[in-house]
């Protein structure tokens, strides 16, 4: 088993582009990390554009909240920011009749979820420890060892066993149902709300071309 320090290190000396691509190192779960992520972001946005209904749209994007509202409390935070960026699409933050049906209570949830001051805490703690360690530059082995040490709980936390059932239909259809890329959104998203300004026309013009 490769140690938190080894990971620490790894990081140190290696591009983190290509430690995601190498899928056969020990870091290879950052690329599968990543597309998971991508994927539920794209599953997200895409599961509301399907919608040609505004109403249908409305239920889907308040389900989803709720959703990542759960995942939020029960500590998946990954899947919370993937669900917030599906939301947080061009394709999607654009359709404004279909947001303004959205629970106030719902827009609210959501709100907090994208407030820097609030769930991007950790993401500030990101930027004083790395401040730190370019002030501590003299001293790194050190500081990747302190680092480590309380990192190791991460490490026992992978042994234990999750409480929550699977469901095999939805994990499946999660990971098999075709998804919408960036064009395909938003030809989507102009079907389900047609284009209102002059960019947007425009916009529309270029995607059509394009396709």
């Amino acid at each position: 088993m490769v140690g938190v320090d080894e990971i620490l290190l790894a990081l140190a000396n290696n591009d983190l582009a290509d430690l995601g691509r190498n899928r056969n190192g020990p870091m290879g779960s950052i690329s599968f990390y990543v597309e998971w992520f991508n994927r539920l972001s794209s599953f997200a946005a895409t599961e509301v554009l399907r919608q040609l209904k505004k109403k249908h749209r409305v239920e889907v994007i308040e389900y989803l909240i709720d959703v990542a509202k759960e995942c939020c409390e029960i500590g998946n935070f990954n899947s919370l920011m993937a669900i917030v960026a599906g939301l947080s699409l061009p394709a999607i933050t654009r359709m404004k009749r279909t947001w303004s049906r959205v629970e106030k209570s719902k827009l609210e949830i959501l709100q907090h979820q994208l407030d820097p001051s609030g769930n991007f805490l950790s993401y500030r703690a990101t930027m004083k420890a790395a401040q730190w360690r370019a002030e501590s530059a003299g001293s790194c082995q050190r500081a990747y060892s302190q680092i480590a040490e309380q990192l190791r709980s991460v490490v026992r936390w992978k042994g234990v066993q999750c409480s929550f059932q699977k469901n095999a239909a939805v994990l499946q259809y999660m990971l098999v149902s075709p998804l919408y890329g960036e064009k395909e959104s938003m030809l989507a998203s102009f079907e389900c709300e047609p284009a209102e300004s002059a960019a947007e026309r425009e916009q529309l013009k270029k995607l059509k071309v394009r396709s």
